[in-house]
């Protein structure tokens, strides 16, 4: 029985010469390396299978995580992992509070207002530093919807169906 593995991060550079790397996590949650010691690292667009490793050690530089793996001695190791997705079994991942979210589960949500108009689906999230940005893939090509109390009327990932509320001129700059 192969474990859902959910991604919480990339490889993004090697950082010294003993093996460490450079990650960039998926969502806020800076301390969330230190929860667990055993990740998976994947090869994007690669059928080879996940790599088990081992946190050795984990340090922030201007809260960006460096981490060191058991199994990465070198940098040239480290550089060769960089792209790697890191990725946990879906059962470890940590508790969120209510109204709290993961990335992997808005993606693929069906997107419809109040009046149950399609918008399309949830694709991709972007982070802009104030709020999320989602994309909505549908008919109309992409549309940028801001992920706001204030458009966001109803939220069910189990469902896989979001209810927003379209700020006016949000998808047609003539609507008021």
């Amino acid at each position: 029985m192969q474990q859902e593995l959910v991604s919480i991060g990339v490889i993004v550079a090697a950082h010294g010469l003993k093996g460490e790397v450079r990650v960039r996590l998926f969502y806020d949650g800076p301390r969330r390396l230190e929860a667990s010691t055993r990740l998976f690292l994947v090869q994007p667009e690669q059928s080879s299978p996940p790599l088990a490793v081992t946190i050795r050690q984990v340090r922030y530089i201007k809260a960006q995580p460096v981490v060191l793996f058991h199994e990465l001695s070198d940098r040239t190791e480290a550089e060769n992992c960089r792209g790697f997705v890191l990725m946990v079994p879906e059962k470890d991942m940590v508790a969120l509070k209510e109204h709290e979210y993961f990335c992997h589960e808005l993606l693929g949500c069906l997107v419809l207002d109040r009046q149950n108009k399609e918008f399309g689906q949830v694709t991709d999230i972007y982070e802009t530093g104030s709020n999320d940005v989602l994309v909505i893939t549908g008919d109309k090509g992409e549309l940028l919807v801001p992920f706001l109390k204030s458009v966001i009327v109803e939220l069910n990932v189990d469902q896989k169906r979001l209810i927003i509320d379209p700020l006016p001129g949000l998808f047609d700059p003539d609507e008021d």
